[in-house]
């Protein structure tokens, strides 16, 4: 929740402290691998940030994600835990399908709403 806020927010720091928590970086990196990181994760968080429908079928997410490829894959210091390989996949097919579809959707106010909830559960909001 903390790394989608994040993007939501565009707050580098909240999707590296995000990162941190669930096991994408250890606190080692160097600044270029740290800067794809967290540049990849803004690409793939628009949809988050933009405050109107978010139009899959007009992007170039996948590109722009693929010319950060070298850095993530070749100094990444230790692999991502097991359980953020089923989220990548569900994330990566809805996108994949979003995209075929080429749906607009309304991306931030439906994570506007889950947010919402999510706190309303007692869990911990974001600042």
């Amino acid at each position: 929740m903390k790394i989608i806020y994040g993007t939501s927010i565009k707050d580098s720091q909240l999707i590296y402290e995000g990162n941190r928590e669930v096991g994408f970086l250890t606190g080692e990196e160097g600044r270029e691998l740290l800067d794809a990181q967290i540049s990849s994760v803004l690409v793939i968080g628009e949809p988050f940030a933009t405050e109107e429908p978010f139009d899959f079928g007009n992007q170039n997410l996948a590109s722009r994600i693929y010319d950060k490829l070298p850095v993530l894959l070749g100094q990444r210091l230790k692999p991502p835990p097991q359980i953020v390989y089923s989220l990548h996949r569900m994330l990566i097919g809805g996108y994949l399908m979003c995209m075929r579809l080429g749906a607009i959707v309304h991306v931030s106010k439906i994570f506007t709403e889950v947010r919402g909830r999510y706190i309303t559960r007692g869990n911990k909001p974001m600042p």
